[in-house]
C-alpha cells in the first residue's frame, strides 16, 4: 500500500491518505492482498506513486474516491465511491480479478 500525505498535509489533497490507506491495508488483509498493489492518492497528481497500481484510489471531493484499475492517479477513474463502499468491495473479493470484476459490474 502507498499512500501520499493527503489533506490537511498537502493543499492538493482532498482526502486523508495515509488514514484512509491504513483502513483499507485492513480491509484487504486477507489472500487478496498478496501481491496487490495498491495507491491512495489525496489527489490526481499520484506523487506517493507515480506508476501504475492493481487498484489506486484517486481522493475527490466529499471524502469519495474514484478507483482506477490497473492504473495511475492520472488516469480516468471507473468508479467513484466513498471509502466504506470501497473497503466492502476488498472485503468481499477474493482475487484481484473478482475485485476488478465487482468493480466494472457497479461502473456507470
Amino acid at each position: 500500500v502507498s499512500a501520499c500525505p493527503g489533506a490537511p498535509s498537502c493543499g492538493a489533497g482532498r482526502v486523508p491518505a495515509p488514514g484512509d490507506a491504513a483502513r483499507l491495508a485492513e480491509a484487504a488483509s486477507r489472500p487478496l492482498a498478496a501481491g496487490l498493489s495498491l495507491h491512495v492518492s489525496g489527489c490526481a497528481k499520484g506523487c506517493a506513486h507515480p506508476g501504475a497500481a492493481d487498484l489506486t484510489l484517486v481522493g475527490q471531493e466529499n471524502g469519495c474516491y474514484g478507483l482506477v484499475v490497473g492504473g495511475t492517479a492520472r488516469d480516468p477513474a471507473a468508479v467513484r465511491l466513498p471509502l466504506d463502499e470501497i473497503m466492502t468491495l476488498l472485503r468481499h473479493a477474493s482475487t484481484p480479478g473478482d475485485l476488478a470484476r465487482a468493480i466494472g459490474e457497479i461502473a456507470p
